[in-house]
């Protein structure tokens, strides 16, 4: 398996042995014990280094295979660290996470060049910076009206995962999912196990590489959504006669989002979570049970009866019925675990974090949807859209038709309450060819 190598530098003090009026003898004796202890501290640096570098290779972060896009460095070389914590409360990671069959911005010596220009490559680098200084923006809004200065700690990671990189991420996830995704041919199938595994163990923004970002979105500005799993049609009805808005009160925290489709399931193309999620670790046995050929098996019966409007017959990799294996496991997931578990994990998330646990118990609201925000995704074409006059400040991407479809993708949006955050796919991407 291939490791990226992390430079360490350590110091070795010598001991001046110094002149005396010894003999000879007590001199050599006196210089072996030196020479002696002089090699036991050498070992015991080299051992507190050996024992460093094996710890952080399970903490938070995995900076060995993240790299930080930056204007006025090397394109690919710094790494910063990030804060899993915020100043107001426990918050989703700063890391930037992209899947693709090699790194698009620090490509190895097999791959294709670094080419700023390729539509893939420069949408990662425009997320990559709109999110940067989106993050820099409130970092220095709040740190103007506390009077501080903002820390490297609350920059943003980029982690960009080569498919070695999801090998070590799944063994540490769930190992028994290895066997199938190293046989697995199907790309966007081995991301979908990749993606839940590294957001499983490290947490962060999952992004496909070709998600065009039109604003970087908040997710703290999100509307609550009122049903476990919505649709974009409601929410646009929601818009429609002003009843959409709920927001975000100070003592909730948002864990876990990702985009509904208009079949009302997920759309994975963004994925957010804080570290070791129930929902995460859910999935990841749902997906495993997926390859088995065993879902039918441990779904519970109210999931069950929530998917069959997607699908009557429960999907296995031998019977895919046309859905990926991560939309569904992850719905799947997203419906099985219970209110409790989530206020549980929230609770759990405050108290590491010092801060107040919640009680919702007089709460109208179900416990799970405080902990979630969802983004939706419709076509700016669509006569829901249209008729209504929403989002007439986003204009549609001039393309040209498609061979995977009639080019419409180009125009599918992701949209929260009443602004639209990104375009489904990028101009120049595989669904959505540029013109001319």
């Amino acid at each position: 398996m291939r490791r990226r190598q992390e430079n360490t530098t350590t110091s070795l003090v010598l001991i001046d042995g110094g002149v005396s009026s010894y003999d000879l003898n007590e001199e050599a004796k006196f210089s072996t014990i030196r020479l002696r202890k002089s090699i036991l501290i050498l070992g015991l640096v080299q051992l507190f280094f050996l024992v460093a570098v094996l710890v952080s290779s399970d903490k938070i972060y995995n900076f060995a295979r993240a790299s930080l896009v930056l204007e006025d460095e090397s394109l690919h070389k710094r790494v910063i660290s990030a804060s899993n914590i915020s100043r107001q409360g426990p918050i989703i990671p700063r890391r930037l996470i992209f899947t693709y069959k090699y790194n698009l911005i620090n490509p190895s010596q097999d791959d294709p060049q670094f080419d700023e220009k390729h539509p893939l490559t420069a949408n990662v680098l425009n997320t990559i910076e709109k999110y940067k200084q989106y993050w820099k923006m409130i970092d220095d809004s709040y740190d103007a009206n506390k009077n501080s200065k903002s820390s490297a700690e609350n920059e943003a990671v980029v982690s960009f995962l080569s498919n070695e990189d999801c090998i070590e991420v799944i063994n540490k996830a769930e190992p028994k999912l290895m066997k199938h995704f190293s046989k697995e041919k199907r790309g966007d199938f081995k991301a979908d196990i990749c993606r839940i595994a590294e957001l499983y163990m490290y947490g962060g923004y999952y992004f496909d590489v070709d998600i065009s970002v039109v604003e970087p979105v908040n997710l703290d500005k999100l509307p609550i959504q009122r049903e476990e799993i919505s649709d974009p049609f409601t929410q646009l009805s929601h818009i429609e006669y002003g009843s959409e808005i709920e927001m975000l009160r100070k003592e909730d925290i948002v864990t876990f989002a990702t985009v509904i489709n208009i079949q009302g399931v997920f759309f994975q193309a963004f994925l957010a979570a804080v570290p070791h999620h129930p929902i995460m670790k859910t999935a990841l046995q749902y997906m495993l049970a997926y390859y088995e050929g065993k879902l039918q098996d441990i779904l519970p019966h109210d999931a069950l009866l929530s998917l069959a409007n997607y699908s009557e017959i429960i999907p296995s990799r031998k019977r895919p019925q046309g859905i990926g294996v991560g939309p569904y496991t992850l719905a799947a997931a997203y419906l099985a675990t219970s209110h409790v578990e989530w206020e549980d994990f929230a609770n759990e998330l405050s108290r590491e974090g010092a801060y107040s646990s919640v009680d919702y118990s007089s709460s109208g609201r179900k416990k799970k949807m405080n902990y979630s925000r969802f983004l939706y995704e419709v076509s700016l074409t669509s006569k829901h859209i249209t008729e209504r006059d929403l989002f007439q400040d986003v204009p549609l991407q001039s393309h040209k038709k498609s061979k995977y479809g009639d080019g419409d993708w180009c125009n599918f949006i992701c949209f929260g309450g009443r602004k639209v955050y990104f375009y489904s796919r990028v101009v120049g991407s595989r669904g959505c060819p540029k013109a001319g």
